[in-house]
């Protein structure tokens, strides 16, 4: 054994005994009053699923996204790339691009698969970069600009770098100090900023604002309001601080804390109710992506910007047996959150999350029992980091089988006709399900399959924690490098520079740590290496999994942290692994993983990110009376000081419809008034359908009006049942909200994908993403609406249909310190598709099918 494997065999020994010393024995921490209070078994979290061996997976199916092998390979193809040759650089997205939709459908399980090639976005030297790399042949077979305005999602560098360098600045430290705000409390967020004319050309930004965590684990709850600060991405430069909130107080913490350990007691209201399945479910997923439950069949996948896609849905026809197609694939596009309030410090607060944080980055793993029930599937995600390493998301997809009492059709007949029938059919459903913590919100994305042939799309809105353990937000405190609030003034400003620079650049580890190949060529745009996986050192093929080894992403290393509260220039000798974004924090002494909460407000065994805060505004006011009738809130008053902002929420999925074969029809159906003659009838109005096929894009953009009622209809004219009507599926919406904001608004014309609610384009492969590839500070120059107002020919076509569900928020008291869910969706149903309804070939349930669940002798 050489020198280089002594060094790296003892390095990842040292690693392992750090972690198991530091989950042994916690170091202590300052008292809280809800430290000792025991969970109870029944808010107990039970274990995840059995982890699985990523680095040995290999492809079974042309959609099948890429392993660790493949991104490790895709990883050495970049760094050996002519032209990231000795130049700083940062992997955006590393995905599957997949094969042509033809050569999909031609393939049979047991034919090679077709090549395989990763797509992949990539900045360097100011430039974004597309390119694809032939896993096979080794090379980049594709090179090109990236193309329209915005950048790519934004990486941990990105995070990190800019929530440090507004440290850096004395004038900062002293504005928050004299907002009377520990510096050891500080827990600031890089934000998103729109974009808003030519002064924000040239210049990848982020706006970092600040919170305090002081006497709460719910810091959402205490802004330093008012408090804004410009940073360049690229430069790590200051740009503008703006201060506007002096006069504003800090909101109190009391009766802020979400955390079952916080409260004082609680109530048992109902008794517990699980799912039983004595025979196990009904499901199966092969080959780990092609899932097979009752009539259905689809393959699925994790995905880093969408969460996850659907492909090659189809279903078993009971008159024929056999597979018809459905859709070829579906998924979240894009989401829009535009919050309404146009003062300074919150206009800019119109968020597109799947294309500026990734809705699959922001996944959280799913917690058996609560997010997923008993017998469910639990499915990995297999990403890249920002040096091209691949680490695992752990648990982020359940497949389960469910059942809520619902009936899925019933008919009984009264005695007097002289048949007593009684005919009821269970409802059970195949739930493929996500969820992703994306700010101060939880998105739970359902996709719900059902035997009657129905595909149900849900959204769940859930005001969850903005939580630390993802990408998008990383909360480090002064503490963590040792100054104190007295020697961050101008005094010490260009120490702390060179402190906080050393900490950013700190966030690179030698790629050797991770077994081969050479740092020098692989590096993000912030430093001379990007994140590094930190264990797996024996293979290249090997992969973290961050959620049970090293935190959450991007295994970065720290050296030197301590977060002890009473006396931060004590680092710890035991190193912590927590869950700073995926952080390897080595030094830190601090009672749990997750940084985004002090050790003096933490609890050893509470959990993260399923619960949380709205987000607020501080505010002078601590009663209504106080408001001036004239003045505009832009929200609703929750608590002393505490204002809820008015905010949408839009929701766009992408649907390529392929109703028994590609080329289909969009057909409107509109329900009409029309007049019966007096001698025909003693009735004087009825209605009728009139179908109308849209011939080009225009055609098809639907804003739904309830005094313009109609049906929805992909159709294939060219299959007929056997009564002479077109086969099809129909787009069934439910609750939804219109976009409201001015078409000419920035904010609106980078969301113009919102301005109908569905829009119908001919198939296009780089027409996936409504707001655009690039959405960060995009100008709305590469939208749906751009693209439907081609208005193409879209009759008899391969069609893709776009929905954007809608929730307006206007915040209640009900919403404070967390908000319940709530939810829309909207249905895939079938229209003649069938020769007769496929639930007759459904058995209803009998006694000896079920188990008997008994209640305890003393319930």
């Amino acid at each position: 054994m050489d020198a280089r494997s002594v060094l790296l065999l003892f390095s990842a020994v040292l690693l392992t005994l750090f972690t198991l010393s530091i989950l042994s024995s916690p170091p202590s921490h300052k008292a809280d009053p809800s430290k000792n209070r025991k969970t109870p078994a029944f808010l107990q979290t039970p274990t995840h699923h059995t982890p699985r061996r990523h680095s040995a997976a290999v492809p079974h199916h042309p959609l099948d996204p890429l392993t660790v092998t493949e991104i490790h390979r895709v990883k050495h193809i970049i760094q050996n790339h002519h032209f990231f040759t000795n130049k700083a650089y940062a992997l955006h997205s590393v995905v599957l691009e997949e094969p042509e939709k033809q050569a999909v459908l031609r393939w049979r399980k047991g034919n090679p698969l077709p090549p395989r090639k990763a797509a992949v976005v990539a900045r360097a030297g100011g430039e974004t970069l597309v390119l694809t790399a032939d896993v096979g042949s080794g090379e980049v077979v594709r090179h090109e600009a990236g193309r329209a305005s915005g950048y790519p999602t934004m990486t941990v560098e990105d995070m990190t770098s800019a929530t440090w360098a507004p440290l850096a600045s004395a004038d900062f430290n002293r504005t928050v100090v004299a907002r009377g705000v520990d510096l050891e409390d500080l827990a600031c967020l890089p934000l998103s900023t729109g974009w808003f004319g030519k002064n924000e050309e040239n210049r990848r930004l982020v706006k970092v604002q600040c919170y305090t965590t002081e006497g709460t684990a719910n810091f959402y709850m205490r802004p330093i309001e008012g408090l804004t600060v410009v940073v360049d991405l690229d430069t790590h430069e200051i740009l503008e601080i703006t201060e506007k909130g002096r006069d504003v107080p800090i909101p109190n913490a009391a009766n802020t804390d979400y955390r079952f350990a916080a409260q004082n007691s609680y109530q048992r209201l109902v008794n517990p109710i699980s799912l039983e399945q004595p025979k196990g479910p009904s499901f199966t997923v092969e080959d780990n992506h092609l899932v097979k439950w009752a009539n259905w069949e689809f393959h699925l996948k994790p995905d880093p910007r969408a969460g996850v896609i659907i492909s090659r849905a189809m279903v078993l026809d009971p008159g024929t047996g056999e597979m018809r197609n459905v859709m070829y694939k579906g998924l979240t596009s894009e989401l829009f959150v535009p919050y309404m309030d146009p003062t300074d410090a919150w206009y800019f607060k119109t968020y597109m999350d799947a294309g500026e944080y990734g809705f699959g980055l922001q996944a959280m793993p799913l917690d058996p029992l609560n997010d997923c029930p008993r017998n469910a599937y639990y499915m990995d995600g297999v990403f890249a980091a920002a040096d091209g390493t691949p680490y695992v998301r752990s648990s982020m997809v359940c497949v389960f089988e469910s059942y809520a009492g619902d009936i899925a059709w019933r008919h009984a007949e009264s005695p007097i006709t002289g048949m007593e029938i009684r005919e009821v059919r269970p409802k059970v459903t195949l739930v493929v399900r996500m969820a992703a913590s994306v700010a101060n919100y939880d998105y739970i994305v359902d996709w719900e399959f059902q035997t009657d042939g129905l595909i149900r799309i849900k959204v769940i809105l859930g005001l969850l924690l903005f939580t630390i353990n993802h990408l998008r937000h990383l909360l480090l405190h002064p503490a963590s490098i040792h100054l104190s609030a007295q020697n961050l003034g101008v005094e010490s400003s260009e120490a702390f520079r060179h402190a906080s620079s050393d900490m950013i650049n700190s966030i690179s580890m030698d790629e050797s740590f991770v077994g081969g190949g050479n740092s020098s060529s692989s590096s993000s745009s912030s430093s001379s290496s990007s994140p590094a996986v930190a264990a797996d050192v024996a293979a290249e093929s090997e992969v973290v999994n961050f959620d049970e080894k090293v935190g959450e992403l991007s295994g970065v290393v720290v050296e030197g942290v301590s977060s002890e509260r009473e006396d931060s220039s004590n680092s710890s000798s035991t190193p912590f692994v927590g869950e700073l974004s995926g952080v390897v924090v080595e030094g830190v002494s601090s009672e749990r993983g997750d940084s985004s909460i002090r050790s003096n407000v933490g609890d050893g065994k509470s959990k993260v990110g399923l619960s949380g805060i709205l987000m607020v505004k501080g505010s002078t006011y601590s009663n209504t009376n106080q408001v001036n009738n004239e003045e505009d809130l832009y929200g609703t008053l929750l608590s002393e000081n505490v204002i809820g902002v008015i905010h949408d929420h839009f929701i766009t999925f992408y649907l390529d419809m392929d109703v028994d074969g590609a080329n289909n029809s969009f057909v409107k159906v509109n329900l009409q008034r029309e007049y019966a003659s007096p001698a025909e009838s003693p009735r004087m109005s009825y209605l009728k359908a009139v179908r109308k096929v849209a011939k080009t894009e225009k055609d098809a953009q639907v804003k739904i009006n309830l005094h313009d009622p109609s049906e929805f209809h992909i159709v294939n004219p060219t299959k007929k049942t056997r009564v002479g009507n077109p086969v099809g599926y129909k787009l069934v919406p439910s609750g939804t909200a219109a976009n409201l904001l001015d078409p000419k608004d920035p904010p609106q014309q980078r969301g113009a994908f919102t301005n109908n609610q569905i829009w119908v384009t001919p198939y296009n492969t780089s027409e996936q993403w409504a707001g655009g590839a690039f959405v960060s500070q995009s100008h709305g120059d590469d939208t749906l609406q751009v693209w439907s107002n081609r208005d193409r020919s879209i009759e008899k076509k391969d069609i893709v249909v776009w929905y954007t569900l809608g929730f307006h928020h206007v915040p209640c008291q009900e919403d404070f310190p967390i908000m319940p869910t709530v939810s829309s969706s909207f249905d895939l149903k079938p229209v003649n598709f069938f020769e007769r309804n496929p639930i007759l070939n459904i058995p209803p349930n009998f006694e000896n099918d079920l188990p008997v669940c008994k209640a305890d002798a003393s319930a």
